[in-house]
């Protein structure tokens, strides 16, 4: 269209239709035209978005970043019964993204979290022990509980001990412990006398 435009202007002015001042100013306008055109076509973007996909979390606002600076990471966000792991720049999470290097390019991330899991104590004794929460694949650590009546024999997964918990073992679901003591109260001391014999 450009082109048909200026070829027509120059057909006219060959004719003597067009004065050459009039000429000039549709020549202007048809070089400005050509280097919008032009202009277009080139990327100078000078800032980029980064969109967040939490995945059921709470939602977090996409930013602009200027064009070769460094983001900063935002808020954690947030999802009941998970823990937040981190930012990851493929929908697989497997590319985790630190923040620590300029953008190029519009970006999304996804939250990658990890199911929060909830370990009960029945301590079986006047102690009341809260419970803890623990991220999937983690170990819980063995409360500490004296008495001075009882001695602790350890943890179960049953109420009739059959089961011991061994606390290396990483946490993949719900637990309720139960503690086992031993009355110290029925323990008897036992003293062995060789005799004069063995003197």
């Amino acid at each position: 269209t450009i082109v048909k435009s200026y070829g027509i202007i120059t057909s006219e002015l060959r004719k003597g239709r067009i004065k050459m001042k009039l000429f000039k100013k549709l020549l202007c306008l048809v070089l400005v035209l050509l280097a919008f055109v032009t202009t277009g076509c080139v990327d100078n973007a000078s800032n980029y978005r980064i969109n967040f996909m939490t995945d059921g979390g709470t939602k977090i606002e996409s930013i602009e970043v200027t064009k070769g600076t460094v983001p900063t990471k935002p808020a954690d966000p947030e999802k009941e019964g998970f823990e937040f792991v981190g930012w990851y720049a493929d929908a697989k999470l497997t590319e985790e993204y630190l923040f620590d290097k300029a953008v190029t390019k519009n970006i999304v991330l996804y939250a990658k979290w990890a199911e929060l899991f909830t370990v009960s104590f029945e301590s079986n004794c006047d102690i009341t022990l809260e419970p803890v929460e623990v991220k999937e694949g983690d170990v819980v650590k063995s409360p500490q509980l004296s008495n001075d009546e009882l001695t602790l024999i350890g943890w179960y997964t049953d109420r009739e001990f059959l089961n011991k918990y061994d606390f290396n073992q990483k946490v993949n679901s719900d637990l309720v412990l139960y503690a086992k003591w031993v009355d110290t109260t029925e323990v008897f001391t036992v003293t062995f006398d060789a005799g004069k014999d063995y003197e």
